[in-house]
């Protein structure tokens, strides 16, 4: 979810001429039903995954509820401390939080529909733009492409500006086709922007 909600707040910003070092109070939600639409467009679902992280000791955000509600099945890890600091310095410096496995526990669960359904290939929609290999997983990228190779469509439902070149590189689509399919989120930021009762 951090890629997709971190990349409307930059889309709204960029689109209204927000500066990057203002602060929205509140913070815009991303509209949970309307991105499931565009993700799911009336077609049979097998599986709804998400993931997402937390501070340490803080609660599951308020949109977790709101995912399962809708029939995700959410993985929620916990974010990792890493310092800033040389490990061999003496002296720690701050500490700050990271996303730990999450992009490794949603790639874990595309394998285990790509192999649970591999009679009945459907289309498989991966909502990040991001292509790079994770630290202990090949990628989305390297999962959307097993994926097609195994006889699946694929989807990749991004925003424009976190939308990796690699999935837009013409060996790619040429060698795909009408197999492989971009949806880029940004013409919908002003009906993803939900309201606020």
């Amino acid at each position: 979810m951090s890629n997709i909600n971190i990349s409307f707040q930059q889309t709204l910003r960029a689109k209204y001429s927000v500066h990057e070092s203002a602060r929205f109070t509140p913070l815009p939600s991303l509209d949970l039903g309307l991105l499931t639409e565009i993700l799911v467009r009336e077609r049979r679902v097998v599986a709804l995954n998400a993931g997402c992280s937390v501070l340490p000791g803080k609660p599951a955000p308020r949109f977790i509820q709101d995912l399962q509600d809708r029939g995700y099945h959410v993985d929620l890890r916990e974010r990792a401390g890493v310092s800033s600091s040389d490990e061999m310095s003496a002296r720690a410096g701050p500490v700050r939080y990271v996303e730990d496995l999450v992009d490794e526990t949603l790639q874990t669960r595309i394998a285990e529909s790509v192999m649970e359904y591999f009679q009945a290939q459907g289309t498989l929609v991966i909502a990040t733009g991001d292509a790079q290999p994770a630290k202990y997983s090949d990628g989305f990228f390297t999962y959307a492409e097993r994926a097609l190779k195994m006889g699946w469509n694929v989807e990749v439902v991004s925003w424009r500006r976190s939308l990796s070149s690699c999935w837009k590189g013409s060996e790619w689509t040429t060698r795909w086709g009408n197999r492989f399919r971009i949806i880029e989120l940004d013409e919908f930021v002003d009906d993803l922007l939900a309201c606020q009762l």
